[in-house]
């Protein structure tokens, strides 16, 4: 059984913004401008969200916020609250570490180590993975020997 059928309007202006923003380089700016240009040319709301990863309460959401504020309502919005500075912070450690000449070669423990001394910001390994990764920053992810292999854990029910 089918729903009732999307009751949006729009103008030819607002259609053409619509066009532009699903090109966005914001993901979620895009995808929502196409789930209201799919209800314009009649898809359902299950339709919309199983191609954009949505369901179909969120596809109900945007039309209804489109319907009160128009293509407006469907752009990104700062985030409120604190902004993020740990990150930063760490980041600007780490590139002082890392060009540092005649230093070890830096493993995530080590550089985390040394983070925490000089700087006063203990990180986790998995963040701090990420960050220098994003950063493009390459740290060696554990010490070993070359061509050792990682210790594996033995097996608690094997057998010995």
């Amino acid at each position: 059984m089918r729903g009732p059928k999307c009751k949006l309007t729009v103008s030819a202006e607002d259609q053409l913004a619509l066009k532009r923003l699903s090109r966005s380089s914001n993901r979620q700016e895009a995808d929502r401008a196409r789930a209201i240009l799919w209800s314009l040319e009649g898809q359902t709301g299950v339709m919309i969200g199983a191609a954009i990863g949505m369901h179909a309460d969120g596809v109900r959401r945007l039309r209804h916020l489109f319907s009160l504020g128009g293509v407006d309502a469907l752009r990104a919005r700062p985030r409120t609250g604190r902004p993020a500075t740990r990150g930063e912070t760490v980041l600007a450690c780490a590139r002082v570490i890392l060009c540092e000449p005649g230093q070890p070669r830096w493993t995530l423990p080590l550089l985390g180590a040394e983070i925490e001394r000089r700087c006063g910001v203990r990180i986790s390994m998995a963040w701090l993975s990420t960050l220098l990764r994003k950063a493009s920053l390459g740290v060696v992810p554990e010490a070993r020997a070359p061509g050792a292999k990682a210790n594996k854990r033995p097996n608690a029910r094997a057998g010995g």
